[in-house]
């Protein structure tokens, strides 16, 4: 797959790493993501894992949780309670974060829905901070409440079951970051997968 193609935002950030390069360091790898992980004292189980990687660059190990067997047609549900956890290797900028993010978006969604959400994105990426190697985000759904956390403290919280849909969408909807990455996620099976 050609990643400049079909991922603009893939330039922006192998700029953000090469900057950083000195500063390398894996953080985890997508085997040493917890095989569980407890959202107000209920355990919810990884249902697949993979690592997400730009070019030679694995960029983060990323899993997903829930309290019960999510499939590809209930995961983006409103009713659907669903974790993502994103272990970061790298440093990343912020910017480069809500670069990418926005350009999926904009690939998925039509420029109505997408300006109807424009507030309550606007709301979720002030929350968001540059990481470093080992740093982690986790995207909670616990309908119907959303929450962001940075390093297991929590950031962002927000009852709106369109900006869950639509920013988990971003991993598990149509056209996602990484199909492969998509996959893994919904199936217990890590393999690392190329954006």
């Amino acid at each position: 797959m050609n990643m400049h193609r079909k991922h603009p935002a893939g330039m922006a950030l192998l700029l953000s790493l090469s900057t950083v390069a000195a500063g390398f360091a894996p953080a985890s790898h997508a085997d040493d993501l917890p095989a569980q992980m407890t959202v107000d004292g209920s355990p919810w189980t990884r249902q697949g894992q993979g690592t997400a990687t730009y070019l030679w660059f694995s960029v983060y190990d990323a899993a997903l949780y829930a309290p019960t067997p999510l499939s590809p047609s209930n995961a983006l549900e409103p009713g659907t309670a669903r974790a993502l956890l994103l272990s970061y290797r790298h440093a990343i900028s912020a910017a480069d974060i809500r670069q990418a993010s926005n350009q999926v978006l904009q690939r998925q969604l039509s420029p109505a829905a997408l300006s109807a959400l424009k507030p309550a994105l606007a709301a979720l990426e002030s929350a968001m901070q540059s990481v470093q190697p080992g740093d982690t985000y986790t995207l909670i759904w616990q309908p119907p409440r959303l929450s962001l956390r940075f390093n297991n403290r929590r950031v962002f919280s927000r009852d709106d079951a369109a900006l869950a849909r639509a920013y988990f969408g971003i991993w598990l909807g149509t056209a996602p970051l990484s199909d492969t990455l998509k996959a893994e996620l919904l199936a217990d099976n890590p393999r690392a997968s190329t954006q």
